[in-house]
């Protein structure tokens, strides 16, 4: 079988050894990409597992709307170096991942991400492509994670994006409307600055949208907490003032890791809530933040 300067080249891509390592162990594969491989790694000749073992901590975060801005991606990838990170092949590689999640069918993992075909060449996987962007840059590159947002059939809403400067930290969130306010100019504005507001994570990065949705083991962890703070004080207190204090930590506790209940980093005089509640009569629609994502590098 013919050894193509083609084939040496793709192997070199993705194994990160030499020209003519590459066409030896091809020659001995009889052309098997696959099976050279596994001969580069035998001989220690492939940089991929030297480079898996080394830890990405750097790397981009990435935004894309679709749909007609009823559906939203979030994406990181990391390498291991910001001046990595800083290349055209490696935003190359975090916008067809982005684009991948965008365009493909629903997958909830990392590894069936990767595992899926190209969109724009399905002879080859995501992580084909991942593993020579890898090769080529001489680092551990890494799909870490990815969040994709939707607004249900049925339902009306838009989802918007922030992305801060330098891309090191993104932010989808999801808002539903009535039918007639979905594409209205104050939705997006409220969207943006929603986006904006969980960036900034001020007074602290939201874990919810609303208290409802905060989950019993954080609220109980809380109470522990709290009542383990009153203890350590060596006051005795009678029960019943006991919980009154922890309901207040507890009243504060929301009013700082609820989204709706922070106040706006744009208008400190107002609550989330009430900015969309201004939307709202605005557009003269029910307005509702349904979800959001929010990815930093090194978190």
């Amino acid at each position: 079988m013919e050894i193509t300067s083609q084939k040496v080249k793709e192997l070199r891509e993705k194994t990160g050894a030499g020209m003519m390592d590459c066409k030896n162990a091809l020659v001995e594969a009889g052309g098997e990409e696959e099976k050279a491989i596994e001969i580069l790694r035998k001989r220690g000749l492939s940089r991929v597992e030297k480079r898996a073992g080394r830890e990405a901590k750097e790397g981009l975060v990435d935004a894309v709307i679709v749909d007609g801005g009823r559906k939203g991606v979030l994406v990181e990838v990391n390498s291991e170096t910001d001046f990595v990170a800083r290349t055209d092949e490696f935003h190359n590689l975090v916008v067809a991942v982005r684009n991948q999640v965008a365009d493909g069918s629903a997958v909830a993992t990392v590894e069936e991400l990767l595992s899926r075909p190209l969109i724009d060449n399905p002879a080859q996987t995501l992580n084909d492509q991942v593993t020579a962007t890898g090769s080529k840059l001489g680092e551990n590159v890494v799909v870490r994670r990815f969040c994709m947002l939707n607004i249900e059939p049925g339902k009306h809403g838009l989802v918007e994006k922030y992305i801060h400067t330098g891309s090191k930290l993104g932010v989808i969130v999801a808002i539903e409307t009535g039918a007639e306010a979905a594409n209205r100019e104050e939705v997006h504005t409220l969207g943006r600055d929603v986006a904006m507001q969980i960036a900034a994570g001020s007074p602290m990065v939201p874990v919810a949208v609303n208290r409802e949705d905060v989950s019993a083991e954080m609220v109980d962890r809380e109470k522990d907490i709290y009542r383990a703070q009153i203890e350590a004080e060596g006051k005795q207190r009678p029960p019943e003032v006991v919980e009154k204090i922890i309901t207040g930590k507890l009243a504060k506790f929301f009013g700082e890791a609820t989204l709706l209940e922070q106040p706006s980093v744009k208008y400190p005089d107002r609550t989330i809530a009430d900015l969309v509640k201004e939307t709202a009569a605005k557009v003269g629609s029910e307005v509702a933040i349904y979800r959001f994502c929010r990815f930093k590098i090194g978190e």
